[in-house]
Formats: C-alpha cells, structure tokens, sequence
C-alpha cells in the first residue's frame, strides 16, 4: 500500500482533485439536463385544420370520407340537414408560431400551440369574430370551434394535433 507522502506526491489524494471530479461531473450532469429543455422549444406538432359548412338545407352529408368524418364529430354537437367540408389542411407548427387560415367568410382561424405536455398540447385559438380561448386538447382528439354565419348555414372549424 503506497504511504500517504506517496499518494500526495502523485496526486491521488489531492483534495482539489476530488472536488474538481465531483464539480466535473455535476456539470455534465447538468447539461444533461438542460439538454431535453433545448429540445423542447425546437419541437413542433402536427395539426390538421378542417372547415366545415352546416345547413339545414336537405342536402345530407357529402359522399367524402373527410365529411364522414367530421359528421362523425359534429352530429352530437351540432343540429343541421346537410354538412360539406369546405377546406382541409394539415401542417407542422413549431411551439409558439401562430399559424392562420383564411375561411370562406373572409376571416381567420389561427392557432399557435404554447406548450406540449404530458396531458396534452396547449393551444391559443382566435377564431375571428367569434371566440378566443386557450384549450388544452389531446392527441387526435378533436375539438370544435364555432359556428360562424356563412352561406345561409353554418362554419365550424375542427382542430386536430398529432405529437
């Protein structure tokens, strides 16, 4: 067993040496971390926005799998004869951008999401001349904003995320 001069001399048992080990590895432990949170504000989500127009004109329900679809999600909500998907469009949106789609009715539907988490993905939505709300909604779970006068009928926009 070396002698305690011995280990002094060659720097084992340098107390400075154990305090920069423990520093070193409490730094990259740290930067561990920090790492995923870096991540985080770089993620982006996967929404699909769907405009759909409700009467009560006898027309029925589209012959399009999109307004099954939404037929699917409003014919509890909403009361109406005839139901057409007026526009569809899916896209990445980065936490925090504010991604706006113009209706048939000459206003906007914007949606930013704010923040991704285990219950869900918080978005602000501004549905123009109707209603602004932040909601926090789960993963191709759908949720309705509207309806909105347009064309004797109704607009409803369906909002869908994928993470």
């Amino acid at each position: 067993m070396p002698s305690a001069r011995r280990r002094i001399r060659d720097g084992s048992a340098d107390p400075a040496n154990g305090r920069r080990s423990r520093l070193a590895a409490s730094l990259a432990l740290l930067l561990g971390l920090l790492a995923p949170l870096g991540a985080l504000a770089q993620e982006s989500v996967s929404l699909e926005v769907t405009v759909v127009h409700t009467s009560d004109a006898g027309d029925g329900v589209a012959d399009d799998p999109r307004a099954r679809k939404a037929d699917a999600i409003l014919g509890p909500q909403i009361r109406y004869e005839s139901l057409s998907v007026v526009d569809a469009q899916r896209r990445q949106v980065k936490l925090n951008e504010t991604w706006k789609v113009s209706l048939p009715n000459g206003r906007h539907f914007l949606v930013q999401p704010l923040d991704l988490g285990p219950n869900g993905l918080l978005v602000a939505v501004d549905l123009e001349g109707s209603a602004k709300v932040d909601a926090r909604i789960k993963k191709r779970k759908p949720f309705v904003v509207g309806p909105q006068s347009h064309k004797g009928g109704k607009l409803s926009v369906i909002l869908e995320a994928d993470f």
